[in-house]
């Protein structure tokens, strides 16, 4: 099965009843499906201990990536003989944050209570752009 294309360029089919079942050779040589991911991941806790138990204690989180995917479907595939390219950009973020003020109560010698109240915040944005373009035709000019 290692002939992949045709003289012309074309995939080569060897189950000609059936136009989907792909030639590997061509796929692996020809097809194209690339993601490339940047992401950053970060977190903070500061938390101060009063006396007698009291403490503040505040946290932040961020999380945002970058992605993008590229599809190329070449032509001359038997299924799609004109070719089809895509192309997805995606940005996300998200950012968690939240304060708590507490005192720690002893109970007995080995049990704490440790009541706080506090407020979180929640942060997220993503954006998608998609595009994509279909039927080509290639023309060369000398």
């Amino acid at each position: 099965m290692k002939k992949r294309v045709n003289e012309d360029g074309s995939e080569y089919v060897y189950n000609t009843g059936n136009p989907y079942a792909t030639n590997p050779w061509f796929a692996a040589y020809n097809f194209k499906n690339n993601t490339k991911r940047e992401r950053l991941i970060t977190s903070l806790t500061a938390r101060y201990n009063f006396d007698k138990g009291y403490f503040i204690q505040g946290r932040i989180g961020h999380d945002g990536y970058s992605d993008r995917y590229t599809n190329v479907l070449p032509s001359g595939t038997a299924y799609y003989a004109k070719g089809k390219l895509s192309e997805i950009s995606t940005n996300f973020t998200d950012l968690n944050s939240d304060v708590l003020i507490g005192k720690t109560f002893k109970v007995s010698s080995d049990f704490k209570v440790t009541p706080n109240v506090g407020a979180s915040y929640r942060k997220t944005k993503s954006e998608i752009f998609t595009n994509g373009g279909s039927d080509f035709v290639a023309f060369w000019c000398l």
